[in-house]
């Protein structure tokens, strides 16, 4: 005879808990969601709309979206512009699920052959980062973005 657990009911209470856990950041954790926000600026000042838009590959939908080309848990690539590209909502978390090797073949012909080999040879340096790591690169992406701001003024 198997034993039934429990079913702890969520109080509301628990719930606040949870709430309150999940808004409890730390200051490594902001600076990364900073980081997050830049790209996707960064992305769509460059992309200007989705890339897969025209490709053949499903009609665009939803607000575009900085989507990494390689996963997000790799630090070497985790702030790195040459590892995001724009895509809408649709593509980015519907279609993109459902054809990772149509996917990864179309982005690698999008954005060429060496930016792709640059971000596999980057993800394969080995580097644990500190706070102030996460803060120079927070530095070096608001610089690249207020490059962009001032190209796109003087076109």
């Amino acid at each position: 005879m198997t034993r039934r657990r429990k079913s702890r009911s969520l109080s509301v209470k628990n719930v606040l808990n949870i709430v309150f856990r999940m808004k409890k950041k730390s200051s490594k954790q902001k600076v990364k969601l900073r980081i997050q926000k830049l790209l996707l600026e960064i992305c769509r000042i460059r992309d200007k709309r989705c890339v897969l838009e025209g490709m053949g590959v499903g009609r665009c939908g939803g607000l575009t979206s900085a989507d990494h080309i390689l996963r997000r848990g790799i630090s070497r690539t985790y702030a790195e512009t040459d590892n995001v590209v724009c895509l809408c909502w649709y593509h980015h978390f519907q279609w993109k699920a459902s054809n990772p090797t149509i996917y990864t073949e179309l982005i690698r012909n999008i954005i060429g052959e060496a930016r792709f080999q640059y971000i596999h040879q980057l993800a394969k340096e080995q580097k644990i980062y500190t706070e102030k790591d996460w803060l120079a690169e927070e530095e070096k992406l608001k610089l690249a973005y207020n490059n962009l701001k001032v190209e796109e003024t003087h076109k």
